[in-house]
Formats: C-alpha cells, sequence, structure tokens
C-alpha cells in the first residue's frame, strides 16, 4: 500500500531544500510544484515498502505549474544556468531541471517552448497527471508539494519512451519495468484482478495469466490519468513505437525476451482500453 509517511526522508531532505529556496527567492507557490524524474520514481518506490534498489542517479526534475511565464521568469533572473538544456538551475546546491507545464502557457498542446531553451520541450500529460496527483508534505521546511501517483509516473515515463527511444534513448523502458514492478507486487491490485465488479475481465482475457494481466492493466489505468484525446495520442504513439526494443530494454528480471515481448504487447493493449477507471497500485 502506498504510504508516503514511510518513504525514506534522504529522498525528499534536498526536494525540501529546493522547494524553500524557490518559494523564498522566486515566491513561488509550493502547490504548483510536482516531483517528477528519478527522485519521484525512488520516492514512490519508497513508499510502496520495496527495498530493492531502482537505477542509481543524482538527478533532480521538478514539474511547475503556470498560469503564465512570471513564475518562469522569476527563476531564471534568480538562480544560475547550468548545463545546455536552457531548462537547469544550480538552487540550494543543486542540479534542478525546471519543467514549466500547464494550458496557458503550451502551444500546441503538450509542448512549452521557454525562451531560455530555444527549443520546443514535450510536458504531453503533465496537466492531466498534476490534477490526479497526491500531495505530499516536506520534510524540514513543510512546504506542501504533488507527486504523481504509480499509474500517473508511468503516463511521464510511456511518453518519455516514445520522445527519447527514437534518438536511440532506452532508459524509460527501465522505469516502466519499476512501475510494473510496483503493479506486480501490490496486494490492490491482485484485489482488483479476482473482484467481478472490477478488473477481473482482464485475469479471465489472460487465462488467469496474473502477470500479463497486471502489464494489461497498468496501461489501462495509464490511459484512464488522461483526458480524452491525449489517451488516444499516447496509446497510438505508443504503439507506433519500436515495441521489440522496448521488450529487449525490459531487462531480465521480468523473464526471458519472449515473456518481456508478451508482457509488452499486454501492456500495449491496455493503453487502448478505456473499458474501466483507474484505482492505481
Amino acid at each position: 500500500m502506498l504510504d508516503f509517511a514511510r518513504t525514506d526522508p534522504r529522498l525528499l531532505d534536498d526536494v525540501a531544500d529546493v522547494v524553500d529556496a524557490l518559494v523564498s527567492h522566486t515566491d513561488v507557490n509550493p502547490g504548483s510544484v510536482m516531483l517528477v524524474g528519478a527522485r519521484c520514481r525512488d520516492a514512490i518506490h519508497s513508499a510502496l515498502g520495496a527495498s530493492e534498489p531502482t537505477r542509481t542517479t543524482n538527478d533532480l526534475d521538478i514539474g511547475l505549474a503556470l498560469d503564465d511565464w512570471g513564475a518562469f521568469d522569476r527563476i531564471d533572473r534568480r538562480f544560475v544556468h547550468i548545463g545546455s538544456n536552457g531548462i537547469r538551475y544550480r538552487i540550494a546546491d543543486m542540479p534542478v531541471d525546471v519543467m514549466p507545464f500547464g494550458a496557458a502557457i503550451e502551444s500546441p498542446d503538450g509542448i512549452a517552448t521557454p525562451a531560455t531553451r530555444g527549443e520546443s520541450l514535450v510536458v504531453f500529460g503533465f496537466e492531466d497527471v498534476f490534477a490526479r496527483a497526491m500531495r505530499i508534505r516536506l520534510p524540514n521546511h513543510g512546504h506542501e508539494i504533488r507527486i504523481p501517483s504509480p499509474p500517473g509516473y508511468g503516463v511521464l515515463k510511456a511518453q518519455a519512451w516514445v520522445d527519447r527511444s527514437i534518438d536511440h534513448e532506452y532508459k524509460d523502458a527501465g522505469d516502466l519495468a519499476v512501475v510494473l514492478g510496483w503493479y506486480e507486487n501490490s496486494r490492490v491490485t491482485a484485489d482488483r484482478l479476482y473482484d467481478d465488479s472490477l478488473d477481473m475481465d482482464l485475469t479471465e482475457r489472460y487465462d488467469f495469466d496474473q502477470r500479463l494481466s497486471t502489464a494489461h492493466l497498468l496501461g489501462r489505468d495509464i490511459r484512464q490519468q488522461l483526458s480524452s484525446g491525449r489517451d488516444d495520442e499516447l496509446a497510438t504513439a505508443f504503439a507506433a513505437s519500436d515495441l521489440s526494443m522496448f521488450a529487449r530494454q525490459l531487462g531480465d528480471r521480468l523473464g526471458e525476451l519472449t515473456v518481456r515481448l508478451e508482457l509488452t504487447r499486454a501492456f500495449a493493449a491496455g493503453l487502448t482500453d478505456d473499458s474501466r477507471a483507474d484505482v492505481g497500485a
């Protein structure tokens, strides 16, 4: 069961310092901040009680919900740029990618173009995930920010796979393998798959193969995070990506390649399935 009270506080201490610096120096509303990226993954992982390690990284990424560019401009004036992607700053002695999103600044939908970057930034699904995100109170300064649910995190990683696998960047498949692991080890998932009023249709569809049912259920829940139109857009884009490569990049933990190919097909089928509302891991 997801419980952020048991999240390892070491995963959130520097997040708290970064958010406090944004609040103190640029008047950012902490409620507009959403933790994304690897630290989001690790915080969810810990909140689910998982002990096995995930892929090691020192990245810190936050999404920032905006009604206009004012808050982002204040960040740009106050903090030092580092790196070359146009959205990375040194904040509270941490390298932080600040990803702006929101209907008012996206044009077209799912694309933000910060002046500092000089090119478009894909933020597809951020607004939907933010709307469904959970609230978490950070240590030390007590600021409350948002963090995606497990399927919300899955939305961001599925879209990242679509965007980055074209350029032969495949790490997002490994992150989705972690999400699938969350679902496979979840008592909530098991209860859903054996309850006639919930998702037992999937158990029967896959001849009681719980791993395939779970992969489909994850895809279905990810779809339910998205508003109408965006759900089909993600499903179509994922299906058009290199699914054989996706299966290879899921990692040996999920079994031999033939098994991973079956899991990939079940997951892709779930992304097209809008027959149930999500419950989450």
